[in-house]
């Protein structure tokens, strides 16, 4: 019987046509890598490349922080495709080429195959991410020639797993940090490039269908990841008719500190995590902000909180309150019922009437 996997193949072309501004929504100043990303995923769809292959498979490259993992994730999360992460730090032994395809036969779990195999046998449609390729055993990469060359892997039990729906995209840092890729832009890449080439084997080299280098973060790409991340804590206070304001001197601030690191993204929620979410967090549980409705956010020589409430417009009635936003009306509100919203003809606002 053929190895191939009889699953009803996912219907995505219709997420095809907005996937590129979608994903470019989402992972900031790497718009080539999200465009060669999406041809070759349309090439598949067309079925305009090879059947007995991967639907595609990538080599994504560059610092550390700048989104790598997090298009991986956002482009399986956006084709409605199960997502499959390798962490190949854990596969620097020869000895754990049988953890990913199972136990050789005789050998305790021989039976019960390997993770890898597994994975892909529960979920054959998936974004396959081998993340930090760079510090897996040669052995380890040597596995993956077979899944590239012709979209099939043998188990330990010798059952065939099917990896033509897969997208394979695979991470590295190599030649990021590397002290000869400083210095004239002309010469960088091509001593990222001698970095990756002298790691990874011209045969695994050959059938990986794209190399996508990713951009280093500049100013632009870290503010925009701050008010991405900004947004989400946000969207997560509003779900407890609570609402967040950021001066303009606190943002400044995180996106100085953020740019100033090597880390990307991940030290920008770093940044967050330690500055305002473990703060918010206590008052949220034991302090004002558990009582009161709004936080605003400042920075001088330290960040500071002001926790507040919706203050009345016309202290005279007690019946009407005024909001600047109507945001600040709707989660007034949402804990308020029996009120109604209305816009304020004698100043930009909106008031409630009980």
């Amino acid at each position: 019987m053929s190895y191939k996997n009889y699953y009803q193949k996912p219907n995505y072309k219709q997420s095809i046509q907005t996937l590129e501004h979608n994903l470019n929504t989402s992972v900031f100043g790497q718009e080539h890598a999200i465009k060669e990303v999406v041809n070759k995923i349309i090439i598949s769809e067309a079925g305009l490349s090879d059947a007995n292959k991967p639907i595609a498979s990538f080599l994504f490259t560059g610092p550390t922080g700048v989104g790598k993992t997090e298009l991986a994730i956002e482009l399986a999360k956006n084709l409605s495709l199960h997502f499959e992460r390798f962490d190949m730090s854990e596969y620097s032994a020869k000895s754990s080429a049988s953890t990913l395809i199972g136990a050789a036969s005789g050998l305790v779990g021989h039976d019960q195959g390997g993770v890898l195999t597994n994975a892909i046998k529960k979920n054959p449609h998936c974004v396959l991410l081998l993340d930090e390729i760079e510090k897996a055993d040669n052995t380890i990469l040597n596995t993956f020639l077979q899944i590239l060359d012709y979209g099939v892997l043998t188990n330990s039990k010798g059952e065939k797993v099917d990896f033509t729906q897969v997208i394979i995209i695979m991470t590295s840092n190599l030649g990021a940090t590397a002290k000869s890729s400083m210095g004239f832009s002309s010469n960088s890449k091509i001593n990222k490039d001698d970095e990756i080439n002298e790691f990874l084997s011209p045969e695994l080299r050959a059938r990986i269908d794209c190399k996508i280098d990713f951009n280093p973060l500049s100013k632009e790409m870290t503010q925009s990841i701050t008010n991405k991340f900004l947004d989400q804590l946000s969207s997560k206070l509003n779900q407890q008719s609570k609402t967040m304001n950021i001066t303009q001197e606190a943002l400044q601030e995180i996106n100085t500190q953020a740019y100033n690191s090597k880390l990307g993204a991940r030290y920008i929620s770093k940044i967050i995590n330690e500055t305002i979410k473990q703060r918010l967090a206590y008052e949220l549980l034991f302090g004002e902000f558990k009582e009161k409705s709004i936080v605003t956010i400042d920075f001088k020589d330290d960040f500071t909180y002001i926790f507040e409430n919706f203050k009345e417009f016309n202290p005279s009635n007690s019946d009407e309150i005024f909001f600047n936003t109507a945001l600040e009306a709707q989660l007034y509100a949402k804990s308020n019922p029996h009120v109604a919203i209305t816009r304020c003809n004698d100043r930009d606002g909106f008031t409630l009437k009980k």
